[in-house]
């Protein structure tokens, strides 16, 4: 608050009587200091703030006490120059830079990074700007399939992705700030996607049998090839057909839509 001491003035004086030890405090402007934002006392002392102190915006206030004693023999002054520290609170919680998505391909390894956690902290001094991170755990999303390093803010699977049982997860990272003053936290919900690989090859459905009438237009189908594909996505489930040559047997004479 701006009632809040700064700086207390005393003085001592080595007359003998109390009227010419009487004092009355000022502050000295016109020293290009920062007299304009202080006020004191003239009885007490006390050095006040016009407005409150912020670390970020200032960390220091600097101006001249001036102690004036008027007695009947005449006006004694002494000054006293005054630096005041500003000191640094954790008023400011992280905010999060990194975003809220990720991505990792599936059977990639566990050590895989699939989101990094990254903020920033307004905060001025390095102690109220340190942040630890943490996962928040629930039982509607998948923050018990996923862990994260407190200090670098980097998540991993606990075991490896697959896309076919499972496309994306959710959880939610806590950027958590012990500093002077209290604790500051923010949370990040982040989905990672899952990202899906060409792992399966094609399996034939459509056997190893055929027949053709004999005369039959060369146009006729005798065998139309027919496969399944494990694989997740279509780009990745897509088959080109072709006819093996070079076995010995009657490739030669027959032609594949591919």
């Amino acid at each position: 608050p701006t009632s809040t001491a700064i700086y207390t003035a005393i003085t001592t004086d080595a007359d003998g009587t109390a009227p010419n030890r009487a004092v009355a405090y000022s502050i000295k402007q016109g020293l290009g200091d920062d007299a304009a934002l202080v006020t004191i006392d003239s009885a007490t002392g006390v050095v006040t703030l016009k407005r409150s102190a912020d670390y970020e915006n200032k960390t220091q206030y600097t101006f001249t006490v001036v102690a004036t004693n008027v007695g009947p023999s005449g006006t004694r002054t002494t000054d006293q120059p005054v630096t005041v520290a500003v000191v640094d609170v954790n008023d400011n919680a992280p905010s999060f830079t990194s975003g809220a998505t990720g991505s990792v391909e599936e059977n990639a390894p566990t050590s895989t990074a699939i989101y990094t956690a990254v903020t920033t902290d307004a905060d001025g001094t390095a102690p109220n700007r340190a942040v630890a991170y943490t996962i928040t755990q629930s039982p509607t999303d998948d923050s018990a399939l996923v862990t994260i390093d407190s200090a670098t803010g980097v998540v991993t699977l606990k075991h490896f992705a697959d896309y076919e049982n499972k496309n994306q997860y959710t959880f939610t990272v806590v950027a958590t700030n012990v500093g002077s003053g209290g604790t500051r936290t923010t949370d990040q919900s982040v989905t990672v996607a899952v990202v899906d690989v060409n792992e399966y090859a094609p399996s034939f459905t459509s056997g190893a049998t055929g027949s053709v009438d004999e005369n039959a237009p060369t146009s006729t189908a005798i065998y139309t090839a027919i496969t399944t594909d494990a694989d997740g996505t279509a780009p990745n489930r897509a088959v080109a057909y072709s006819i093996k040559q070079g076995l010995g047997d009657d490739a030669a004479l027959v032609t594949i839509d591919s």
